[in-house]
């Protein structure tokens, strides 16, 4: 004896359409239950800014780079929604393919010399280090040449009245092929909302998006 197919539409059982192969129309999806299946597909959420200067600030807070910008300030990006964050830049170009046209970061407000940075990289035929201690930006984050530009930024507690850690695998010097990873910390106990990428050195940065993710905390 067959049964007809039945589900619960929070008050009742009704009985399932023998027509219908979309059962998404007896569920509406709640904005948790949206938030719990994006945090068990990726763990992480776009983060939308309060405002951005060097770039166009879309609907869901990606960030469309200007042309022939020295530097993109995010205000309103951390909070205490999220401890660690994670910033992508890609799709766009550097104006220059010269070693010194590189991407550095500050967290907004913080200007002076409390950064820190460790890089290690590969000149293309050789492993070398280079670092700097007590200087007023996390340099090499990021860079590219006139073929393609990139960044990836890691920041730990940005928010958070602590030590706020950064790493990032993306220093690069297209023009002869260095390439690396680089790790920094800064070292004020001060709350943090937003952060400003510069290009050093000589050129550019023109075009491609730049998003902000913030990791899920659990909750």
């Amino acid at each position: 004896m067959a049964y007809p197919l039945k589900t619960w539409d929070g008050t009742q059982w009704v009985q399932v359409s023998s027509a219908s192969t979309d059962l998404s129309i007896y569920y509406t999806q709640s904005a948790a239950d949206a938030k719990f299946v994006s945090a068990v597909n990726n763990g992480m959420f776009l983060v939308k800014p309060t405002s951005v200067t060097g770039g166009t600030l879309g609907a869901n807070g990606a960030i469309t780079v200007g042309s022939g910008v020295t530097s993109v300030v995010v205000n309103g990006a951390f909070s205490s929604a999220y401890t660690d964050y994670e910033i992508i830049w890609s799709g766009g170009v550097m104006a220059s393919s010269s070693n010194d046209s590189q991407l550095a970061m500050i967290l907004n407000g913080a200007t002076t010399a409390n950064y820190s940075n460790f890089l290690t990289y590969w000149n293309g035929s050789s492993n070398l280090v280079a670092g700097s201690s007590g200087v007023s930006n996390w340099q090499w984050i990021g860079g590219g040449s006139t073929g393609s530009g990139l960044m990836q930024v890691k920041l730990y507690a940005p928010f958070l009245p602590v030590h706020t850690r950064m790493e990032s695998g993306t220093y690069n010097s297209w023009n002869n092929g260095f390439i690396g990873n680089v790790k920094g910390w800064h070292t004020l106990s001060t709350s943090y909302t937003g952060f400003t990428v510069n290009v050093t050195g000589t050129g550019s940065m023109t075009g491609g998006t730049m998003r902000i993710y913030g990791y899920n905390n659990g909750a």
